[in-house]
């Protein structure tokens, strides 16, 4: 007996460029660093998050943005 799969090839998951409006550039952590600041600054926590979140993603070494996450973290 000899079972025969149908091989389908795995498709990519596509971003669309208005997925990641937000972040202009991927490489650039101290660029994003700025506006994830500013943005918790001006109390727009949401945006900042996303933003740092997106930094320490890039850098898991950026202490600024690890401090400043813990600045809006909604637990004390």
């Amino acid at each position: 007996m000899r079972i025969d799969f149908e091989s389908t090839p795995a498709a990519l998951p596509v971003f669309s460029t208005d997925t990641f409006d937000d972040f202009e550039s991927f490489n650039d952590a101290e660029r994003l660093l700025k506006r994830g600041v500013a943005a918790a600054q001006s109390g727009d926590r949401d945006a900042s998050r996303k933003i740092l979140t997106h930094v320490v993603a890039l850098d898991p070494a950026c202490e600024d943005a690890w401090m400043w996450l813990a600045s809006i973290s909604d637990y004390p």
